[in-house]
């Protein structure tokens, strides 16, 4: 565990918006950024995401954030190949949506992050070393370009139909019928 140099507790950040065209802001936008704590903080309105951590980020912890209004957006997503987010844990939300995206090299640019006791209701994922602890999960979404990161869900449960797929885990009678019913046939792949 890291000491954080800087701390940001108890702050507000709504309605943070580029007016000028298509949103392109964020509430909080992390870059090049190094051992932050980020707790107890309220966001709304804040177009794309409410806290973006997107290139060069390490040792980042958010916890106990939450949505003043009807959501509350997380994005990790380096923007570049050669920028990465490490060390970075999200602990105690409840989250609308979390993004674990790579955009850059096709690999992991988003190493060790951990997802502590969050309920999250979408997660779009195309790639990430993640592991996610005590975590409910109500739906995950892919990109065009799926990436797998080393995952690890620890008492961590979906509560929709669908979890991320496992290229040797595969389920020959899916369909969103039966996704809720006991009419699947699972087989492993090799």
């Amino acid at each position: 565990p890291h000491s954080p140099r800087w701390v940001l507790r108890r702050c507000q950040f709504v309605g943070f918006r580029d007016t000028s065209g298509s949103p392109d802001a964020w509430g909080l936008y992390l870059k090049d950024s190094h051992n932050i704590l980020i707790e107890q903080c309220g966001f709304d309105d804040n177009s794309q995401s409410d806290i973006a951590i997107v290139d060069n980020n390490s040792n980042i912890t958010i916890k106990h954030c939450y949505g003043l209004g009807s959501t509350f957006h997380v994005n990790l997503e380096p923007n570049h190949s050669a920028s990465s987010n490490q060390n970075i844990t999200l602990q105690g939300m409840h989250l609308t949506r979390l993004d674990l995206l790579e955009n850059g090299t096709g690999a992991t640019s988003n190493t060790n992050v951990s997802v502590i006791g969050c309920q999250i209701d979408t997660l779009r994922y195309d790639g990430a070393d993640a592991q996610f602890v005590s975590c409910a999960i109500d739906t995950v979404e892919f990109e065009t370009m799926r990436f797998m990161g080393n995952l690890s869900f620890a008492n961590t449960f979906g509560l929709g139909p669908n979890l991320i797929d496992d290229p040797h885990l595969m389920n020959i009678g899916f369909n969103q019928t039966q996704a809720t019913s006991d009419g699947n046939d699972w087989y492993i792949g090799s």
